[in-house]
């Protein structure tokens, strides 16, 4: 089964957009919808790229990837209440496939 069509992970992914959207949506956040976007983009490609990983070294690698992506993808912000769902998002995936 490849790792997207996971429920939890399609539950985390849903869950951390939605609640970027809803942080949005207070006036708070100093994001868009396109980088929302962009951090689904971001979390999907680290999910398809994780697939094709040949060992934990190279899950490692592709892990510390998608947290300078998201980093620079984060900068300039000025909060991100995400943080706790972009981790476990990203454990799930590991604990999946490893």
């Amino acid at each position: 089964m490849p790792l997207l069509e996971h429920p939890d992970l399609r539950h985390g992914l849903a869950r951390l957009t939605s609640g970027m959207l809803g942080f949005m949506d207070g006036g708070t956040a100093s994001y868009s919808e396109d980088d929302i976007d962009r951090c689904r983009a971001i979390l999907v490609s680290h999910a398809e790229a994780l697939e094709h990983a040949k060992d934990r070294t190279a899950a490692l690698e592709l892990v510390k990837s998608t947290v300078t992506q998201l980093n620079t993808l984060n900068h300039g912000w000025t909060q991100m209440h995400t943080d706790q769902d972009l981790s476990v998002f990203i454990r799930v995936h590991l604990w999946l496939y490893f």
